[in-house]
């Protein structure tokens, strides 16, 4: 699994923050120093809140931006993120 690098922002493309937790504000933050601004986190337990100002989804919904770009930002449920992305057959996550 790659690391996600600014080189792999394209025009047009969301970022989605999977993970709207400790990790999860590492990632916005990593994100906002390069003043790009993700369109929703993505958690189970926080899904239809807000974190940091930002709309969280559940999961489950993460299907619909199958184009777009996933940073998963945990480390105790990694594995079961990662599974889940690939049950849905998404590729664009680091």
């Amino acid at each position: 699994m790659k690391s996600f690098e600014r080189k792999y922002m394209q025009e047009g493309k969301k970022i989605i923050i999977y993970g709207a937790g400790r990790y999860g504000e590492l990632a916005y933050r990593g994100l906002q120093y390069w003043n790009i601004q993700p369109l929703y986190f993505a958690d189970r337990k926080l899904a239809g809140t807000e974190y940091m100002g930002i709309k969280v989804i559940h999961p489950s919904e993460l299907i619909k931006f199958r184009e777009d770009i996933i940073l998963i930002a945990t480390y105790n449920y990694f594995y079961d993120m990662l599974k889940e992305l690939q049950s849905m057959h998404l590729q664009n996550y680091y």
